[in-house]
């Protein structure tokens, strides 16, 4: 939990510093700017990511900023809870008959069906949540899709390695040096 603490400190976020387990600091976590998700380290829609990129990318000259470059990598992080199977919820009220109950138990069991939305990003999958009532060392971040609604559900990663794939803007600098040297190199040849 401390390297927790620590990557999410490095990476500008905030959270309640009195937290004495990863649910609560993902409960209180919250971010000033969006990040960008490291797609190779993830394997998330990494194809995707070159099309709409690598090509534009070797001719520039200058590595665009952190905070500008537009890709489907830029992820808002937030932290909402979403509550669809619990009766009386507000969640339960709007997304009950929206979505399908039966997979969602299917896929995590009848007990504890609420979920903490952790960020959105642009790709599929869009959104990226964890079980609410997880309470392992390191949960497990699920991904869904706005157009298949907790319909598509896949197992992206844990909890650390989640956040350590988000870059930093030094981590963010270093990676597009290293792609530049590779796209070159293998327009060379």
């Amino acid at each position: 939990m401390e390297n927790l603490k620590r990557r999410i400190d490095l990476l500008g976020g905030t959270y309640n510093k009195d937290c004495t387990s990863i649910s609560e600091i993902l409960q209180s976590l919250s971010f000033d700017k969006s990040v960008l998700l490291n797609l190779i380290a993830l394997e998330l829609f990494v194809d995707a990511f070159v099309d709409e990129f690598y090509d534009e990318f070797l001719e520039m000259d200058t590595i665009p900023s952190y905070d500008t470059i537009e890709t489907r990598a830029r992820m808002e992080v937030w932290s909402k809870k979403f509550t669809p199977l619990t009766e009386g919820t507000d969640d339960y009220e709007e997304w009950n008959n929206d979505i399908d109950g039966d997979s969602i138990k299917e896929y995590f069991g009848e007990e504890g069906l609420g979920f903490l939305i952790i960020g959105q990003a642009g790709g599929f999958p869009d959104h990226f949540f964890v079980k609410l009532n997880d309470e392992s060392a390191d949960p497990m971040v699920y991904g869904t899709d706005h157009e298949g609604w907790f319909q598509e559900i896949e197992e992206i990663c844990t909890v650390s390695e989640f956040f350590n794939s988000i870059l930093t803007e030094e981590e963010y600098l270093v990676e597009m040096e290293n792609l530049k040297k590779e796209l070159e190199d293998e327009d060379a040849h």
